[in-house]
């Protein structure tokens, strides 16, 4: 994701773990994406972490969360943050 959380890329297996084609995660914001749950642990992180302010090696942060999928059904996936 970018830094408007728009996705800008996802691997080949997550996109056949999710069901969604690359274009249609680009087009659904991150609310649309994962669970409420998922979205206050995702701001907590970006909010706990002024990634701006790191050096490089500071600036990778790893957690799970709750990714929809096509069908509606929720999966769990591990979020890489890293500073670039």
């Amino acid at each position: 994701m970018d830094l408007n959380f728009r996705t800008t890329y996802a691997s080949p297996s997550v996109i056949k773990a999710r069901g969604f084609s690359l274009e249609e995660l680009q087009e659904l914001p991150v609310e649309r994406q994962i669970t409420p749950a998922s979205l206050e642990i995702l701001m907590q992180v970006i909010q706990n972490r002024p990634f701006e302010r790191l050096t490089s090696e500071d600036a990778i942060h790893t957690f799970e969360l709750e990714f929809y999928r096509k069908d509606g059904s929720i999966i769990l996936g591990e979020i890489n943050i890293t500073l670039v």
